[in-house]
């Protein structure tokens, strides 16, 4: 293989529009800067996502499934195998150890490892890691850093293109692999794009986005205005009342709204306390807003705690001795999604926790926000929609809104106690504060969300694959004519690699 040859390595997630996004950037790369592509895939030859990349032009794969049985890697293999039982010994055996500081052939692994098995071991809630289950996905991950990194070696790779970025996945190794080879990454999402051209910069995750961006945005007055009705709308639900008699036709973006604020109960001070069983109406209240604990926990960076669900179990091992607010837990609207149904009461029961009450979901969160006074997330919307009604929380994880001023962000475990016991509550802040907030949430959902801009249709998880593939054959011959708007988007994309 030519070595001269500038590579791009494709990263397949098995997601149709993903795959088009990726081959469509390829293709306006090879025209431009006379780039070839590979496709890495841990799909099958005949899979439907190998067969869309061929219509569109691509011939050259390496199918990373096989590539743990053959003799070429057989030193991979053992180097992999050999760091994973280290590995597992430690997570199974050492208490004390913290995964997410392990690095493994030059990239830190360990938060996309604990993410990966939050995600997907089923033992992960029981911290119960001794079995094969456990093993295998440490293995996998660890042969999977050093094959990709031969592979981008190899092929002279000086660009990956990737379309998602959470968890252990092969896209989310390719891309801190890739650059600790001083390689560029592209990952392109249906809504946005990001280069990142420094290691660091992976580590820091995908959801951020420049304050002059922001300050820029809202020099406009209208936007100030735009964002206040936002926030309005948002906490009373309305804009979803359109769609009422239908769901599927809300917004994706509008789900935590619809989960949080329509159809929900709000309830006077009073009677919330009452609702509750709360004696002391004069007592305050401090509510710990959870997330799900499956969700990509480190997908904006770093945590205080190894994991969400940690931070829970030692939040709530903490809190069982100190009685200064009615404490009261959210569970995160989308548990039951990720199959967390009944696990915070399991926990709770099992803990012998008492002075901890669970919130009914029938709440508005509307109500929570006016009564409590004091909130605590790790990185949680709920609390930008704290902040909006002038109220600062506690937050333990880096997050986009994190450096604007308008939460208290605690440096260490220590700090975070002192500050979750401290009765100085709540902090206060000034008009112009609250109006940042607002504007944060209206920036994040209405200015950066823009649905679909760099698909050119609904994406296939929408409509199936099926009518996806369809569409694509029809549209595919206007997309790449030099006038097409679209075709300009991404022109102007790869402008900036």
């Amino acid at each position: 293989m030519n070595k001269k040859v500038k590579k791009i390595l494709i990263i397949d997630r098995n997601r149709l529009d993903g795959i088009f996004r990726s081959a469509y950037t390829a293709k306006l790369l090879k025209k431009r800067k006379n780039y070839e592509s590979i496709i890495l895939t841990e799909n099958k030859k005949q899979s439907q996502s190998v067969k869309t990349f061929k219509k569109l032009g691509f011939n050259e794969f390496i199918f990373l499934s096989n590539q743990n049985k053959s003799f070429a890697n057989l030193s991979l293999v053992f180097l992999a195998l050999l760091s994973s039982v280290f590995l597992f010994l430690k997570i199974c055996f050492k208490k004390s150890y913290i995964l997410t500081n392990y690095r493994f052939s030059g990239i830190k692994i360990g938060d996309m490892l604990v993410d990966h098995l939050a995600r997907y071991d089923s033992n992960f809630f029981d911290k119960e890691f001794f079995n094969i289950n456990t093993f295998k996905s440490i293995y996998n991950v660890l042969f999977n850093i050093l094959f990709i990194k031969r592979c981008i070696k190899i092929n002279n790779v000086k660009l990956l293109l990737s379309t998602s970025y959470s968890y252990a996945s092969i896209s989310s190794i390719g891309i801190r692999v890739g650059l600790i080879l001083n390689a560029k990454v592209l990952m392109i999402t249906g809504s946005s794009y990001k280069i990142f051209k420094k290691y660091e910069e992976s580590l820091k995750g995908f959801g951020k986005f420049e304050k002059k961006d922001f300050l820029e945005f809202f020099k406009n007055s209208k936007n100030k205005i735009k964002s206040k009705k936002y926030f309005k709308s948002r906490v009373n639900a309305s804009s979803l009342k359109k769609n009422v008699k239908d769901i599927t036709k809300i917004n994706k973006h509008d789900w935590d709204v619809y989960r949080s604020f329509y159809n929900k109960i709000n309830y006077s001070k009073r009677d919330f306390y009452k609702l509750l069983g709360l004696k002391d109406i004069n007592k305050p209240i401090c509510t710990f807003a959870l997330h799900a604990f499956r969700d990509a926990n480190h997908v904006f960076g770093d945590l205080i705690f190894e994991s969400f669900y940690d931070e829970f179990l030692e939040t709530i091992d903490f809190l069982k001795k100190y009685n200064n607010f009615y404490w009261l837990i959210k569970i995160h609207p989308s548990a039951e999604k990720y199959g967390e149904k009944g696990l915070v009461e399991k926990v709770l029961n099992r803990n012998n926790v008492k002075n901890l009450k669970i919130l009914p979901n029938y709440i508005s969160t509307k109500t929570v926000l006016n009564l409590s006074d004091k909130l605590v997330t790790s990185r949680g919307t709920i609390a930008l929609e704290f902040a909006a009604l002038g109220k600062k929380s506690i937050i333990t994880a880096e997050t986009y809104y994190k450096k604007f001023g308008i939460t208290l962000n605690p440096v260490s475990k220590e700090d975070y106690f002192k500050k979750l016991i401290d009765n100085n509550f709540p902090r206060k802040m000034n008009y112009e504060k609250s109006m940042i907030a607002k504007r944060i949430l209206y920036f994040m959902k209405i200015k950066l969300v823009k649905d679909n801009i760099y698909n050119f249709t609904n994406p296939a998880v929408e409509i199936g694959d099926k009518e996806f593939l369809k569409r694509l054959e029809k549209k595919i011959p206007s997309l790449y004519k030099n006038k097409n708007s679209f075709f300009k988007l991404y022109d102007k994309m790869i402008s900036r690699i």
